[in-house]
């Protein structure tokens, strides 16, 4: 089985009301932008929000495999190159493998 890296964005948006005694309308959004970043808005933002967007990307990450004989590198990424790389598998699989006890 092979490892994969995901990248997972999502992008939510969430629309609530609040009540804010302030001098004027300038003030009342100033205190609600320093409620949000201060966290105060979490539990609102739970209850209301809405996913707009998600994206997954995945990525196999390559893993090597060196032979301690020869030096011989082997990758999961590919099949064989010029320099002789072969599949971690098939190497793993082969009778290329030392194993000591």
């Amino acid at each position: 089985m092979n490892t994969y890296t995901v990248r997972i964005n999502i992008e939510k948006s969430f629309e609530f009301d609040d009540e804010i005694e302030a001098a004027d309308e300038v003030d009342a959004e100033e205190i609600a932008k320093s409620r949000l970043w201060r966290g105060d808005y979490q539990r609102e933002e739970r209850a209301c929000a809405e996913i707009t967007d998600e994206i997954y990307e995945a990525e196999e990450r390559e893993e090597i495999v060196q032979c301690e004989i020869c030096h011989a590198r082997y990758s999961n990424q590919k099949d064989e190159d010029a320099n002789g790389f072969r599949l971690v598998d098939a190497f793993e699989e082969s009778e290329q493998v030392i194993y000591t006890p």
